[in-house]
């Protein structure tokens, strides 16, 4: 699944498919080799892109100056794939937040996967990754406080947004 959906013409025809797109490079009016479901990699145009949670079958391998074309097929560069090229996956953001130090948390409410905590001297930074989505908060106050935060999100009945210690129940208010 990709957050990036690029609506690709194969062929210089006017019809566009939904490819998904892994690259935060590629731009409307770009070339791009896509590799479809059975393996086979074909040039197409980009005609838009769209910010969608879809699982499409074929995905945009690189950008078609990449490539090298010849009359025996389209072959891509040697080495390390290029069908992916910047933040534009989840597991990448986690990649990152990791790397810079922010603190991964097990959510306590299962609409979540992953939180992630950041704190300075007066506020928490809090990003929690959904299936469909990504959804960020800023807290005034120190970690130790963000902990019996209600409501949360604006849904009364939270006492707190996730576990510490790595608990998954969390506990409701009447």
């Amino acid at each position: 699944m990709s957050y990036i959906i690029a609506h690709v013409a194969f062929d210089r025809s006017d019809r566009t498919y939904p490819v998904n797109c892994f690259r935060t490079d590629v731009m409307i009016g770009d070339d791009v080799v896509v590799r479809m479901k059975d393996g086979a990699l074909k040039w197409a145009h980009v005609a838009d892109l769209n910010y969608l949670n879809w699982g499409c079958r074929h995905t945009v391998e690189c950008l078609a100056r990449e490539a090298d074309f010849t009359r025996s097929g389209i072959f891509l560069p040697p080495g390390e794939s290029l069908s992916v090229c910047g933040m534009a996956r989840p597991l990448d953001l986690a990649m990152h937040l990791n790397k810079i130090g922010w603190i991964r948390r097990r959510p306590a409410n299962r609409a979540y996967r992953v939180v992630f905590t950041a704190a300075n001297e007066t506020r928490t930074g809090l990003i929690l990754l959904r299936k469909n989505g990504i959804d960020v908060q800023i807290l005034h106050g120190l970690p130790e406080e963000e902990m019996n935060v209600t409501p949360c999100f604006g849904r009364a009945g939270w006492n707190r947004l996730f576990s510490s210690r790595g608990s998954t129940a969390a506990s409701r208010t009447s």
